[in-house]
């Protein structure tokens, strides 16, 4: 059985079926296996209706059948498809040490950083902060934050700002439980912004405690004296904890 397809206005069968051959034809120029993906830079640039400048692995905009890129749809960059496309993993570690240091870092070229930390506390009866320094800064007057918790309904808050003479040299993220597991996800802007004549590296950290359930949410800084090349996390050496700690800096 045949089907016909009625003309559409002035477009026809005939017509639909040329510009699909025509656009096979370049796209095979771009992306010769097809699979939506951009083989070489070079290709893309002499598209006509596709942006200049992209790269090879910039992913296509597909018909509506999923099957062949239109020649007058853009390129998305990979960057706006998913997590995956915007966030590069540069460090995974697995330990059970009380404090570990992530090195080689560069800071004002990355920009922003989003650092992933999954902890358990094997110690039955102690509990306490998980907390990051920069560039191996342990000096209280440099740090400040402001905390808010959210304990199965019991909150409260604890705080320091900059420049005090009593404060901890250290930026709190996160609290852990006795006998207890914690995720936290943090933000770095590690390229900093400047007021005045001081330079901030902002940080915003979230974690969440499902044993007992709570939620901490912690808003803080780091008074930034050069590019940002390590960080350390780390707690109480009285706690038992291991981590699985996940470091992104963005591609954007």
């Amino acid at each position: 059985m045949r089907l016909r397809v009625p003309p559409q206005g002035t477009l026809t069968i005939q017509d639909i079926v040329e510009y699909l051959r025509s656009t096979g034809a370049l796209n095979i120029k771009y992306d010769a296996n097809l699979d939506g993906v951009v083989d070489k830079a070079a290709d893309a640039d002499t598209v006509g209706g596709h942006a200049p400048g992209t790269a090879a692995g910039d992913v296509l905009v597909l018909n509506t059948a999923g099957q062949v890129p239109l020649t007058n749809l853009p390129l998305i960059p990979a960057s706006q498809l998913s997590f995956g496309f915007a966030w590069e993993k540069i460090a995974e570690i697995d330990t059970s040490t009380n404090s570990v240091d992530l090195t080689g870092l560069t800071g004002d070229t990355d920009k922003v950083y989003l650092l992933v930390i999954a902890a358990t506390n094997s110690n039955t009866t102690g509990s306490g902060y998980l907390y990051l320094k920069f560039n191996g800064d342990y000096s209280g007057t440099n740090y400040a934050f402001n905390y808010f918790y959210d304990a199965a309904g019991t909150t409260g808050t604890n705080s320091q700002a900059f420049g005090g003479t009593t404060n901890r040299g250290f930026l709190a993220i996160g609290g852990i439980p006795a006998n207890g597991v914690v995720l936290i996800n943090c933000l770095i802007y590690a390229a900093g912004l400047t007021a005045g004549t001081t330079t901030y590296v902002p940080v915003i950290a979230t974690t969440t405690q499902p044993t007992i359930p709570s939620l901490n949410v912690v808003a803080g800084g780091w008074i930034k004296s050069a590019e940002i090349t390590s960080i350390t996390i780390s707690t109480a050496s009285a706690l038992n904890i291991g981590w699985n700690i996940l470091l992104f800096k963005t591609k954007l």
